[in-house]
């Protein structure tokens, strides 16, 4: 088990388990650096994440002020907040029970301007939730989905695999290629939804591409 709010002080740091089903990793809060100059990597490992935090600065995020961030091989039990200049997830499995608010996100991409995040390989299992884009501020953000699957068990939903909520000025691109959506909202084959989340008024602040074709 990793302690409340663990500070990388090394540039480069890499966490690898022998066996994903069996390594857990159980965290209490979140994983960040002071300078965001550190690089961490997770391998072959599952991720243990607590729901129900609080949403402050110090409280909610889990991958916080890093500069790179790559999770490979893993299984990641819960939401994983990430607020870094580049990640890349490849090959894991996410399993989110909840529907509740950002808990109910299996990746919740809060992220400075110009920040990448690539998502491939991957699956997705969630309760009418899967990717959502946020920000209090504004940034440019630019996310890749490849070759993933989501799958909700809430029928019921009115979210997409991927939401953008654009009530306080995100914008981006987000580029999908070879994923599919089953049990999500009706919009866009329940792939993606770009919003304002308070008003519930489409926006158009980001350019998203499916399969190579600009959508929107």
């Amino acid at each position: 088990e990793l302690s409340s709010s663990l500070v990388f002080a090394a540039d480069n740091i890499t966490i690898s388990g022998e066996d994903k089903d069996n390594c857990i990793v159980k965290l209490a809060s979140q994983l960040r650096a002071k300078d965001n100059i550190t690089s961490l990597t997770l391998k072959n490992l599952t991720t243990d994440v607590p729901t129900g935090l609080g949403y402050t600065e110090h409280t909610f995020a889990w991958i916080h002020y890093l500069k790179n961030f790559s999770m490979i091989d893993c299984k990641s039990n819960g939401r994983i907040r990430l607020n870094v200049h580049n990640a890349v997830i490849d090959n894991c499995e996410f399993n989110v029970t909840t529907n509740s608010g950002f808990d109910g996100y299996a990746i919740f991409y809060y992220g400075p301007t110009n920040s990448n995040v690539k998502v491939s390989n991957s699956s997705f299992n969630t309760v009418g939730k899967a990717i959502v884009l946020y920000n209090e501020g504004n940034p440019v953000l630019n996310l890749d989905v490849d070759n993933c699957t989501f799958i909700s068990t809430d029928s019921s939903t009115d979210k997409a695999a991927i939401q953008m909520h654009t009530e306080c000025g995100i914008s981006g691109t987000v580029d999908i290629t070879n994923s599919t959506a089953t049990g999500f909202a009706n919009i866009n084959n329940g792939l993606w939804n770009e919003l304002n989340n308070n008003t519930k008024v489409p926006t158009e602040n980001f350019d998203i591409t499916v399969d190579g074709v600009n959508v929107h």
